[in-house]
């Protein structure tokens, strides 16, 4: 069968080109030992592995070009190649969807975040609500200031002002007249601090952070209302859909051109390749079958998806 599978694209490494679509690929990804003798064999096992747990994890290295593959079994000291195959399909057996591709710049930004342009909208909002609970913490936690008359109470004192006991055998603090007793004072908000945040609350709320674009529509909005909602919505799913369509595309490429590799592998093989899918079942071809159809492949997604008034 013809197998797809996804990978992690914090371990998987390719090589952009504006020439060429993933000229190379490297991906670092962890098997247990069970799962490599299953897949390469006990050659493909380094010697320092061979005593190990069958469920003991071990580093493997994929690398991928136009023309061929290669799997080696990360060891320190006994490091195997357990695969290499001439796929020679004319193009990476990866399939790489990105959104957001900016220009060649000088500072090597290759994708933007969605919310990239208000980052310092975002910031001020956090330094904002930062600053109120700083001084909401320092208020809470802040200590006393205790003002004794230093005549009346020179016999507690003695020589020690920061040993006193002012509490008595009841346990109630009795202060001469003239002492105090307060907490020591603490920065306060600026009389703006709250105007600010609440504009700028409003701003992220309703400009960057879209509560259309969230499905927060309020119970009852008219249908007109809902949609002009759910096209605005569906209008920043563009370029994700389109990544989509382009990766499913050269998926469908890479199938068709398997087929072909795969009958020329093993000649003497009669049996048709199988497409498997978990939800769909599976689909048996033959070269004959895709000779001439490469060309035709194309995958339109939809804007429909589920949807709710409620």
């Amino acid at each position: 069968p013809l197998r797809w599978r996804s990978v992690d694209a914090r371990t998987t490494w390719p090589q952009l080109s504006d020439e060429r679509y993933l000229p190379e690929v490297w991906e670092l990804r962890e098997m247990t030992k069970r799962q490599i003798l299953a897949e390469y064999g006990e050659k493909a096992l380094p010697g320092d592995r061979k005593e190990a747990d069958s469920k003991t994890k071990i580093d493997v290295f994929a690398y991928s070009n136009w023309a061929w593959s290669a799997v080696c079994i990360g060891s320190k000291e006994d490091p195997k190649i357990a695969q290499i195959w001439d796929h020679n399909a004319g193009m990476s057996p990866y399939v790489f969807m990105e959104v957001n591709v900016q220009p060649a710049n000088a500072h090597g930004i290759r994708w933007l975040p969605r919310l990239f342009h208000f980052k310092d909208m975002l910031e001020t909002e956090n330094e904002l609500l930062t600053q109120a609970r700083d001084i909401v913490r320092r208020e809470t936690e802040t200590d006393y200031v205790l003002s004794l008359d230093l005549i009346r109470n020179d016999a507690k004192i003695a020589g020690n002002p920061g040993n006193v006991e002012i509490s008595d055998k009841d346990g109630i603090t009795r202060l001469w007249k003239g002492e105090t007793f307060s907490l020591i004072p603490t920065p306060v908000l600026n009389q703006e601090h709250g105007r600010l945040l609440d504009r700028v609350h409003d701003y992220n709320t309703q400009f960057v952070l879209n509560p259309v674009r969230r499905g927060e529509l309020l119970s009852g909005t008219s249908a007109t209302a809902f949609d002009v909602a759910k096209s605005t919505a569906k209008e920043s799913l563009g370029p994700y859909r389109t990544a989509i369509e382009h990766g499913l595309t050269h998926m469908g490429k890479l199938a068709f051109r398997y087929v072909n590799r795969l009958a020329e592998e093993f000649p003497d093989s009669p049996d048709p390749l199988v497409v498997v899918d978990v939800d769909h079942g599976e689909i048996a071809v033959t070269p004959k079958d895709v000779k001439g159809w490469e060309a035709y492949i194309g995958v339109r997604i939809g804007d429909t998806g589920p949807v709710s008034e409620n």
